[in-house]
């Protein structure tokens, strides 16, 4: 995916996480986050999700706030 394309992947995800309940920040980290210099064709898009105490674990089990995006190809519990 072009660079361009995972930086506006991340604003759409923070445009649908503002439409929810609970959710207190979208936080992007490595080279979507304070190192975009390192952004290219090969970069992954990681971020974190902060919620509201209580709520992590329904944000975990609905994806919807992601998934209305864009399909999930692949999930699986983060261990």
């Amino acid at each position: 995916m072009e660079a361009n394309s995972l930086l506006k992947r991340l604003d759409e995800i923070g445009h649908s996480l503002e439409q929810i309940n609970h959710t207190l920040a979208l936080i992007g980290i490595g080279s979507v986050g304070l190192e975009l210099e390192r952004l290219d064709a090969y970069s992954d898009l990681d971020f974190f999700v902060i919620v509201e105490p209580g709520y992590k674990h329904s944000f975990l089990k609905d994806l919807h706030w992601l998934s209305a995006l864009c399909p999930v190809a692949y999930c699986f519990p983060n261990t």
